[in-house]
């Protein structure tokens, strides 16, 4: 049997701005169709039927599906995303599939849309052997966890998401194997904090936190609250609408009254773009900038201008560049092969190897689950397999490197680590400047328990 990958496009009629996320104009109409994705894929497909390179085509796959976009203002950051996921897929399929089992990257298109996002979801469980979703929105997989609980279907959302999510054994199906934005923002936190002199150095300052004002840039607010109140230091709240293109008041509000010592960034996509330009706009000086891991990104900073962003930083649970098994696979495999889904310029930037990194590890936990139950496995047992990776299993899948050392998860602990980095921008490229870090874990567990515990309260039926 052929594989075809497939993209799935929600087209979004007469809107590019996709307000069901919280705009106010009326919904779009929706139309839907199912296109092939590009010929290259295609191709590539066809290449491992034809050689037969290990993976037995006659077999059902196992699915993976994405909620992509690939249009709307969010498209630069979520093009890179799906392209490292599909290319990863061809990767595990030339080189034997899983066990001689193929994978299938379905990838749909939401727009970054929540309401589109659960539309996927359910449309994805249609098609066959589905064994995990990626919502890759904080929106999508707050809609749909309830229903991973009864469908017993993990939701893989590494570095963002519900924070609470870490917590096993409130979320059994829910995984993050990454930094939590709670645990990420500690560490920034930190890292301002040696910059100052020390922890006593934080009190009286002013600490910014710019944010699109939906789930994902909330996040964070209650830590900030906490760690505010434990250090002394001024929490200065700047949200900006959805979908973040106007933010003029906010940074002239920065540079002329509240002027903040520093500023934590907590948008996405243009809005990214639009704060890095607003900034130089009034002058706010780039270095005291941090975002989180999904502001700026590379795709961000050269959008904006590589010239206006020097110095800009950010708070990176992944490594960029291509001196990692799976990404230099991917570059003598796949790209230099002429299969690969988007330019080669792109491999080995954030984006990029988070797409890899998705689909490896759902491939990974795939594996996982088979030796131990034997093929083919259900997505229940897949969500087993989650729960068992190590640095070892990183390494079979080529992962080494990528990721945090030491990431390690289980039953109660569906984080892994707790690392991140801190990156700026030299003019040309992201850098690490700091170890691999962790702070104020007490706090963060305290308050993930807390959340988590939360919600098994407020949500019983789901563990009946």
């Amino acid at each position: 049997m052929k594989i075809r990958l497939t993209v799935v496009l929600l087209a979004l009629i007469g809107a590019l701005l996709l307000t069901g996320c919280g705009g106010s104009q009326a919904t779009p109409e929706v139309v839907v169709k199912e296109v092939e994705v590009t010929r290259v894929v295609e191709v590539a497909a066809e290449v491992e039927e034809e050689e037969a390179m290990g993976a037995d085509m006659s077999k059902d796959p196992y699915i993976v599906a994405l909620a992509g976009y690939r249009t709307g203002p969010f498209q630069h950051t979520g093009t890179p995303l799906g392209n490292g996921f599909q290319d990863v897929a061809t990767l595990i399929n030339m080189q034997g599939g899983i066990d001689g089992w193929p994978i299938k990257a379905m990838e749909i298109e939401t727009g970054y849309n929540t309401p589109r996002g659960v539309e996927a979801y359910e449309r994805a469980k249609t098609e066959g052997n589905l064994v995990t979703f990626i919502p890759f929105s904080t929106g999508t997989t707050y809609a749909v966890t309830p229903r991973a609980f009864e469908d017993k279907m993990p939701i893989l959302h590494t570095g963002y998401g519900i924070s609470a999510a870490a917590f096993g054994e409130a979320f059994p199906y829910n995984f993050l194997l990454s930094p939590t934005y709670w645990t990420v923002e500690a560490a920034t936190l930190k890292f301002i904090a040696e910059q100052e002199g020390g922890e006593d150095a934080l009190k009286g300052k002013k600490i910014g936190m710019v944010y699109v004002d939906i789930d994902y840039g909330r996040e964070t607010v209650p830590l900030m609250e906490v760690l505010a109140e434990k250090f002394g230091f001024e929490l200065q709240k700047f949200p900006v609408e959805w979908p973040g293109l106007e933010q003029t008041a906010v940074w002239t509000d920065i540079a002329e009254r509240s002027k903040p010592d520093w500023i934590i960034l907590r948008t996405w996509g243009q809005s990214t773009v639009v704060s890095l330009q607003e900034a130089a706009r009034v002058g706010y000086p780039m270095p005291q900038i941090i975002g989180c891991p999904w502001s700026p990104t590379d795709q961000d900073i050269n959008l904006a201008g590589p010239d206006i962003a020097k110095g800009v930083r950010a708070n990176y649970w992944t490594s960029s560049g291509t001196d990692i098994p799976i990404i230099e696979s991917l570059l003598t495999e796949v790209h230099d092969a002429g299969k690969g889904f988007g330019p080669r310029y792109e491999v080995g930037t954030q984006l990029y190897n988070r797409g890899v990194f998705n689909g490896a590890i759902a491939a990974e936990a795939i594996r996982l689950a088979a030796a131990e139950y034997g093929h083919p496995v259900t997505s229940e047992q897949v969500a087993w397999g989650y729960e068992h990776i190590t640095p070892e299993s990183l390494k079979e899948a080529g992962l080494a490197g990528l990721v945090p050392p030491g990431l390690t998860t289980s039953a109660t602990d569906h984080m892994g680590s707790p690392f991140a980095q801190i990156h700026e921008f030299d003019g040309e490229k992201m850098v690490p400047i700091s170890d691999w870090t962790a702070a104020y874990e007490d706090t963060v567990q305290g308050l993930i328990e807390e959340a988590a515990k939360g919600f098994m309260a407020e949500n019983p039926d789901l563990y009946k």
